[in-house]
């Protein structure tokens, strides 16, 4: 009887650890994907464009624009929440050193904040250029380098990433990457040779009529390459697709889990019955009520998921703070997920225990008295 219980303790406390492992998960991923990144992502496309030659970019920028359907076109190096991104070194103002940070380079047309409805909060948008003459710098620039106002920055030369300019202006924080990492320090230029693809936003009534249209206007620019696009927050809802399998994987053995735990719950309290079916028999016959031996079950197996919730909760918590380590802003692992879990688990056994018990409970004692 006692392996029998060890048994019950272990499979239970497997399945809380995986119940209080899918709440967490479950919740950090919809956390992620409801929190505003910063940017505008919806009815974006994005093409990448094949040779970075000024007359073609400049012409497939202006077909695209005249395209029914069409709301808006910008080119840019690559869009917010992509991984391709240079970082790279940056020298502020009068200072002799460089800055001990890191900041990423992003090179854009000036319709690059338009586009994506960023938000300048200080100074304006960088001018139209095919060279790098301003910077635009987000507000964790301001930050890491020390200043107390977004103004201060503004009017100051810059080098960065080896090209100097002038910070013209200061856009809000915006998700460059995913959420795993933390929003780092960015710049924003003009740089004509470095724009790779070029972003159009389109109306989703006739969503399929413009990009046929779109189609047709990249072929007679590119005839040579193939036409290809992908939408923006298609690419970032891939940026957590493992994250995704893992919580169906996680789900599934979830129900594994405690599916066997029944089973091996409900042999045990129909194990518990035989052996106990005579001593139920006399307390029955000395009046005790059918209550009072469900209570005999529902103490024993209390006392077994208590057990196991004891042994899952510091393991849950310990697995899951480390998993949520991959996530540069995590959900609070609050004592509500125990909360959760535990009564998840009650539920289960009530409904596993209680039928079984039931019956033992109503039995006639008579006949377990005769049998034996």
């Amino acid at each position: 009887m006692p392996l029998r219980k060890a048994l019950v303790i272990v499979q239970f406390a497997i399945s809380q650890l995986l119940i209080i492992g899918t709440i967490v998960i479950v919740h950090q991923l919809r956390s992620a994907q409801q929190v505003s990144m910063g940017f505008d992502k919806e009815n974006i496309v994005i093409l990448p464009i094949p040779d970075n030659q000024p007359s073609k970019i400049k012409t497939l920028k202006s077909e695209f624009l005249n395209v029914p359907g069409v709301q808006d076109v910008t080119l840019c190096y690559a869009p917010p929440a992509h991984e391709s991104a240079s970082s790279g070194s940056i020298t502020y103002g009068s200072r002799a050193e460089q800055e001990k940070f890191q900041i990423s380079f992003r090179a854009a047309d000036d319709n690059f904040v338009p586009f994506f409805k960023l938000k300048i909060i200080a100074g304006r948008n960088v001018l139209p250029s095919d060279t790098v003459r301003e910077f635009l710098v987000n507000q964790s620039t301001v930050k890491m380098l020390g200043l107390k106002t977004n103004e201060e920055v503004l009017g100051k030369p810059a080098t960065i990433n080896g090209y100097k300019g002038t910070i013209v202006g200061v856009v809000n924080d915006f998700h460059n990457k995913s959420f795993h990492v933390a929003i780092e320090p960015l710049a924003i230029t003009t740089f004509f040779i470095w724009y790779e693809r070029v972003a159009v936003k389109i109306d989703a009534a006739n969503m399929n009529g413009t990009l046929s249209q779109l189609q047709t206007k990249w072929d007679r620019t590119f005839p040579n390459n193939m036409y290809k696009y992908e939408f923006l927050n298609e690419r970032i809802k891939n940026l957590y697709e493992t994250d995704t399998r893992m919580m169906t994987l996680v789900q599934v053995f979830t129900v594994i889990a405690i599916f066997i735990a029944c089973m091996s719950l409900y042999g045990l309290v129909s194990f518990m019955a035989a052996q106990k079916t005579r001593e139920i028999a006399v307390r029955k016959v000395l009046g005790a009520s059918a209550q009072s031996i469900i209570l005999l079950f529902a103490t024993e197996f209390g006392s077994l998921m208590m057990i196991a919730f004891v042994i899952a909760t510091p393991l849950g918590w310990y697995i899951m703070h480390y998993w949520l380590q991959n996530f540069a802003y995590q959900i609070e692992i609050s004592a509500d997920i125990f909360i959760l879990s535990l009564l998840i688990t009650t539920i289960i056994v009530m409904f596993t225990v209680g039928y079984r018990s039931i019956m033992t409970a109503l039995a006639d004692p008579s006949k377990s008295l005769r049998a034996d």
